[in-house]
């Protein structure tokens, strides 16, 4: 029972040493673009359930958690409805996301995010991670130097067979290649 958040922009920012560097909880047609994250003990950018958001422009770096993350606070015993909205539409472009535990994950539910023209480096953990999400296009990505680049995996696929349709084109995987490169899941 949260309040929609519309039309929020947060930009030029500098935020440092902090829990989590920006909290969205159910901001709609948000803008959040030209800031500077940097040694946050959470998240750089987390986003609860949030719908027709741009993060763009953003420098997320050296987070103990992820750098940027939409999560929809989904599980296979919630019921989705009015009350539990599914974030949607979200875009997540040109941002550098560097040395956090994980770079970028959609988790619980987004669909129809688009992940584009975005250097995902030198994470601990895992470049991108993409749990139970759907229709997401991860396009002209740079995956360097990251522990793992990327990793999928659909947890409620049989409960919720929407959690499918993902694409996959375009990325620069830290070296050229000749043949496509799978992405076992």
């Amino acid at each position: 029972n949260i309040a929609v958040l519309q039309n929020v922009s947060i930009y030029n920012n500098i935020i440092k040493k902090t829990g989590r560097g920006i909290l969205g909880v159910r901001l709609n047609h948000g803008n959040i673009s030209g800031n500077t994250i940097e040694d946050c003990n959470g998240e750089g950018i987390l986003l609860l359930i949030s719908s027709n958001t741009t993060i763009t422009h953003n420098i997320v770096s050296q987070c103990s958690y992820r750098g940027i993350e939409i999560d929809g606070l989904w599980n296979q015993y919630r019921i989705r409805n009015h009350r539990n909205p599914v974030p949607e539409n979200n875009i997540i472009s040109q941002n550098t996301v560097r040395a956090n535990r994980w770079g970028i994950e959609l988790n619980s539910g987004p669909v129809n995010t688009k992940i584009t023209n975005n250097n995902i480096l030198e994470n601990s953990e895992i470049g991108i991670q993409i749990v139970d999400a759907s229709k997401t296009e991860i396009t002209r990505n740079n995956f360097m130097g990251n522990t793992q680049n990327a990793t999928f995996m659909a947890v409620c696929v049989l409960r919720y067979p929407r959690f499918l349709q993902n694409s996959w084109d375009s990325n620069y995987w830290g070296e050229p290649k000749k043949l496509p490169v799978p992405i076992t899941g």
